[in-house]
């Protein structure tokens, strides 16, 4: 599986530029490198987002929106009623969406071929006592990348560290529950490989212009 260019599809509050500027930094440390790019101007909380990140072995300096996606994280399954979150996918893309519903429901609805969920906002809410599916979900992201990573065992523990140290380290409970949240988006991922349907019937399509 590539990463070369992974997409946030998100809500405003839902957390997930932190998620996707953990991703990129500790991507960096393995010796790559990694961009996060926002495009969401002074969107309020609960309006879509969207969020880029690149990784390569250059120097990155594209700034322009990711055309094709190798993986697209949806963080509220609502938002696959918007056409921008399947804009450039193929075959080989893959999403990782927080839901409830099985990969297989989603898959075979949107003619996906290949998706991953995960519950995070039950998770989340269990765990950190709010419904912040970011850190659920980059457990999760971690897990999908981490045989495509050349120290792949290393890589979970990191990112890991990562989210302990990003909310406090040793200083409190807060640390202890997003670390917690982190795992099990990590353990209860649930996946579906199907076949890419070109035009299915349900995926949302682009509004004509008048």
């Amino acid at each position: 599986m590539k990463f070369d260019a992974l997409r946030f599809h998100s809500r405003g509050n839902h957390g997930m530029v932190t998620a996707a500027e953990i991703t990129a930094k500790q991507i960096d440390a393995k010796g790559s490198h990694a961009s996060t790019t926002p495009h969401f101007g002074t969107a309020k909380a609960g309006e879509p987002i969207k969020v880029d990140v690149r990784v390569s072995r250059s120097p990155i300096r594209d700034v322009y929106p990711i055309a094709t996606p190798d993986i697209v994280v949806v963080s509220d399954d609502t938002l696959l009623a918007i056409p921008a979150v399947f804009a450039g996918i193929t075959a080989e893309t893959v999403f990782l969406v927080n839901s409830h519903k099985r990969p297989v429901e989603i898959a075979t609805r949107f003619g996906l071929a290949h998706v991953v969920t995960v519950d995070a906002t039950v998770i989340a809410q269990e765990e950190v006592g709010r419904s912040y599916p970011n850190i659920v979900l980059l457990g999760a992201l971690v897990r999908m990348m981490r045989d495509a990573m050349a120290q792949s065992a290393q890589f979970p523990v990191d990112v890991a560290r990562a989210v302990f140290e990003y909310f406090g380290g040793s200083d409190g409970k807060h640390a202890l529950s997003n670390l917690k949240a982190f795992e099990r988006g990590h353990d209860e991922i649930h996946r579906y490989d199907g076949v890419f349907d070109e035009n299915p019937e349900l995926r949302p399509r682009p509004t004509p212009l008048p």
